[in-house]
C-alpha cells in the first residue's frame, strides 16, 4: 500500500532507503547488481505514475523483482 499524498515513485524512493539502511546493518555492501534492481523498481513505479502501466501491473511486477532481490540480498 502507498502511503497517502505520495507518488509510487516516492514510496519506492523510501523503500529502498530502507534497504540502504538495513544493508549497512548487517554490513552488507550494496553492489551493483543491487542498484540495477534499485532502478528497475524505480522505472516500474515512474511508469505506473506515468500511466504507461497501471497500478496493477506494477505492483505485480515490483513484488516479483522485490521479492527475488530481497531473496538475494537477505537469504545469504
Amino acid at each position: 500500500m502507498i502511503p497517502a499524498g505520495l507518488t509510487r515513485t516516492e514510496a519506492v524512493s523510501r523503500y529502498i532507503a530502507n534497504v540502504r539502511k538495513n544493508a549497512a546493518l548487517v554490513n552488507y555492501s550494496i553492489c551493483p547488481v543491487d542498484e540495477e534492481v534499485f532502478q528497475l523498481e524505480l522505472a516500474i513505479a515512474g511508469d505506473a505514475d506515468d500511466g504507461r502501466i497501471s497500478g496493477d501491473d506494477a505492483w505485480n511486477k515490483l513484488q516479483a523483482v522485490t521479492a527475488r532481490h530481497l531473496i538475494r540480498l537477505y537469504g545469504r
